[in-house]
């Protein structure tokens, strides 16, 4: 992972800049009509999330770039990490329009950027550049939307972790994408103690929502 302040200079070499009915009585004495009512509440609440999730993802607006022909994306690879990036969003409360723009990457590729970047000859499988600082962000001219930042991933990277760890691909990649996405809003753990400590809850937290906590494995035909 690394997280590198210097976001300007990566998106002029490598990213785009973006810019009720009367039937109480029924319902309190026959099982059937508990359940009826249990089931016409549950997909009511269902509804409910599903529009605010929608909402959500009209705020923000999450470009995804292929970038790598080395390593293949599997079906609804990009969705999930869409998924994502609003969920932290939604975590975080941050209520205005957004913009985060994603290149997929291979290991060479993230090499030569971390060596431009940061001077460091390494393949890692994360790298974040953040356009913010102190909650203070740039704004897109066009849309208004707040530019947090850019967010690199290496899937071939991604995928040897993924295989090293015992979880799945979709696992490590939606891990990533929320522990860069975090680094974008400010959050960060080189130091360590406690505000790396906080920072890992927070991912768990959201992989959680997401369907995919630490435990959790599947293989890539079982994607959307």
């Amino acid at each position: 992972c690394g997280s590198w302040t210097a976001s300007r200079m990566w998106r002029s070499v490598g990213s785009r800049k973006r810019t009720l009915c009367g039937m109480n009585w029924c319902s309190a004495s026959s099982p059937r009509m508990k359940n009826m009512t249990t089931n016409r509440v549950s997909r009511q609440n269902a509804r409910t999330r599903e529009t605010g999730e929608r909402r959500q993802m009209e705020k923000v607006k999450v470009h995804i770039e292929n970038k790598q022909k080395t390593f293949r994306i599997p079906t609804g690879m990009r969705l999930l990490m869409r998924r994502c990036c609003h969920a932290v969003l939604e975590l975080e409360g941050f209520a205005e329009d957004a913009e985060v723009d994603i290149s997929i990457v291979d290991n060479e590729q993230i090499r030569k950027i971390n060596n431009e970047q940061r001077h460091i000859d390494l393949v890692t499988d994360v790298l974040s550049f953040p356009l913010g600082e102190n909650g203070v962000y740039d704004k897109n001219p066009a849309t208004g939307a707040c530019m947090l930042g850019d967010i690199v991933i290496s899937a071939q990277r991604a995928a040897e972790q993924a295989e090293q760890f015992g979880h799945s691909l979709q696992r490590e990649i939606g891990y990533l994408t929320v522990h860069s996405m975090l680094h974008l809003l400010g959050y960060d753990h080189v130091q360590g103690g406690i505000e790396a400590v906080h920072m890992r809850e927070k991912e768990e937290k959201v992989m959680t929502s997401l369907g995919l906590p630490r435990n959790f494995a599947y293989s890539a035909e079982e994607m959307p």
